[in-house]
């Protein structure tokens, strides 16, 4: 991806990069590590094992500051592990406030 001339990034690239890779937009959320709480992350559509991924995987690595989350369909397949539950939204991008901090986390099961 190709930073902008004041080097930060935006979420237009973002989605852009997504969609060269087959990676569809779902849905955002904007969260913080001091203000997440599980009525804010139930703003999110969907509420399956994605959900669960972000709250287990994503959020607990965050520092402060605040976050917009892009959650993403992928065309990979992820298994709760000794479960049936499934997802393919679990594709996760996270900019900061500032826009120059980008962090892509794909996260699969078995």
């Amino acid at each position: 991806m190709t930073l902008a001339t004041n080097p930060t990034f935006t979420a237009r690239e973002l989605i852009e990069f997504a969609k060269k890779n087959d990676w569809k937009l779902v849905d955002t959320i904007t969260i913080s590590a001091n203000t997440v709480t599980l009525k804010r992350i139930s703003a999110l559509r969907n509420e399956d094992y994605s959900l669960e991924l972000l709250k287990q995987e994503i959020i607990p690595n965050i520092d402060s500051g605040s976050y917009k989350v892009y959650v993403f369909k992928t065309t990979w397949l992820a298994v709760e592990p000794g479960n049936n539950r499934e997802t393919f939204e679990n594709g996760f991008a996270l900019i900061n406030s500032a826009g120059t901090e980008l962090r892509i986390n794909h996260i699969w099961g078995e």
